[in-house]
């Protein structure tokens, strides 16, 4: 397989060329978390083409019903699966040992922002001769395979957050998906963000609209009496929710009533850091009948982890 392509991402990470490399099937294979494990064997072969190599789905009255073998010519090996959404990565570590000495498989970080993986099988002795010569780029981009962590259940090592993956040119439409991914926006607003603070922005302002953001979203769950949603995005059980309804009759609003709030035209309007560096508190008027009303709602969003996530605290004055 010529390395053209991915020779040229290597030299210049541009993020037209970085997704052109994932879109040649010619360099890689991509690899869904509910693919059958035996198709992940022959879509590697699609792009080594060496002949003989093949996955074999053999139906079994023991453990999940069926086993899956790495085949090439008189070489045979069984996948040790977990019958389990592990069982991907399972399947692809083995294969690399199957395959090693002679070839490798890496991860390509760009594909990283959703469920389904980009792979790129290379001969190890072409693998080394890129190290050697784009030892940084490299790494960033291809990500060295081991037993764990497991790439489609775990976490695992940087680019996690979209600010990372922002600082690499390489990445930025990666970046704008997964910032769209954790905070429920659309693509031209995930790309406002991502722009802004790629010529400046500070994490603290794209972290305050990100607040006001959930905001609004608690605001029109709430007004929809959208329970479920509720307890599934803000942890709200049906007991608080029906302390935040007690809450809005005693000011004579019904949920009903409610609008998401303008935080530019609204008597009381702050987002405010907490005394933990990675939380931001937030206090707003509650908005309906098209105007801001005198209840006030209190909460926090901490960001400590890649998906901010966002306390409620109470309804009040």
């Amino acid at each position: 397989m010529a390395t053209s392509v991915i020779e040229a991402v290597l030299d210049d990470p541009r993020e037209e060329r970085v997704w052109a490399l994932l879109r040649d099937e010619t360099c890689v294979f991509w690899v869904g978390w509910r693919q059958s494990d035996a198709t992940i064997i022959d879509a590697c072969e699609a792009v080594l083409r060496t002949g003989n190599l093949v996955g074999e789905y053999v139906e079994s009255e023991q453990d999940g019903g069926y086993r899956v073998f790495i085949r090439a010519g008189d070489r045979r090996s069984e996948i040790p699966l977990s019958y389990s959404l592990r069982d991907r990565h399972i399947t692809i570590c083995a294969l690399n040992s199957f395959l090693s000495p002679d070839y490798e498989i890496r991860l390509c970080l760009a594909s990283t922002i959703g469920d389904t993986l980009a792979f790129i099988p290379l001969a190890s002795t072409q693998w080394r001769d890129l190290e050697k010569r784009f030892p940084e780029t490299l790494s960033r981009l291809f990500y060295v395979l081991t037993e764990t962590p497991n790439v489609f259940t775990d976490p695992f090592p940087p680019p996690i957050t979209w600010q990372e993956l922002a600082n690499d040119p390489s990445s930025k439409l990666a970046a704008i998906k997964l910032y769209q991914t954790q905070h429920g926006v659309g693509m031209s607003a995930a790309k406002q963000v991502i722009d802004a603070y790629l010529v400046g922005c500070t994490m603290d302002s794209c972290q305050e609209n990100a607040v006001k953001e959930l905001v609004q979203e608690f605001v029109q769950l709430i007004c929809r009496n959208d329970v479920s949603a509720l307890s599934d995005k803000f942890g709200i059980d049906t007991p608080v929710f029906e302390e935040i309804i007690e809450a809005l009759g005693r000011y004579g609003i019904s949920a009903n009533e409610l609008q998401p709030p303008d935080f530019d035209k609204s008597r009381v309007s702050d987002v405010f850091q907490m005394d933990d560096p990675k939380s931001l508190g937030v206090e707003v008027n509650l908005w309906a009948r098209g105007k801001h009303q005198e209840p006030i709602l209190h909460a926090e969003v901490n960001f400590a982890t890649k998906q901010p996530i966002f306390h409620f605290q109470y309804i009040g004055s």
